[in-house]
């Protein structure tokens, strides 16, 4: 039987934990080369970096992946226009947004598509 896992502890020097925050260090070493007439000179380099993370859970976000492509970016733009309360006016009539209702149209055509396909 799997086990639930509530919390992860790092028993480091480098990470220190409050009420509100986890507080780590990091030295990251690495060197710079240069060239000197007929030599080259290597200088070893150090940065300490400073993370704070806070402990309590900040709200859900949504990451929507290929963003780059047309379908995507239609989407978002008609989310946005949706949101927005765009409208558009024809020769005939007004035409306001509905990014949702066209967005699952085309999700029901392309899986009833889709089905009729794989039913060949």
């Amino acid at each position: 039987m799997a086990s639930t896992v509530s919390q992860i502890v790092v028993e480091s020097p480098n990470t220190v934990y409050t009420e509100d925050a986890i507080l780590s260090t990091y030295k990251y070493q690495t060197s710079h080369a240069r060239v000197e007439s007929d030599r080259v000179v290597i200088t070893p380099k150090e940065e300490t970096y400073y993370f704070h993370t806070e402990r309590k859970t900040p709200r859900l976000g949504v990451l929507i992946v290929g963003l780059g492509g047309n379908n995507g970016s239609t989407v978002v733009a008609g989310v946005i226009a949706n949101r927005e309360y765009a409208s558009s006016l024809s020769f005939y009539r007004r035409y306001r947004a509905r990014a949702l209702v066209h967005i699952i149209t085309l999700t029901l055509n392309r899986s009833s598509s889709l089905s009729r396909v794989l039913s060949r």
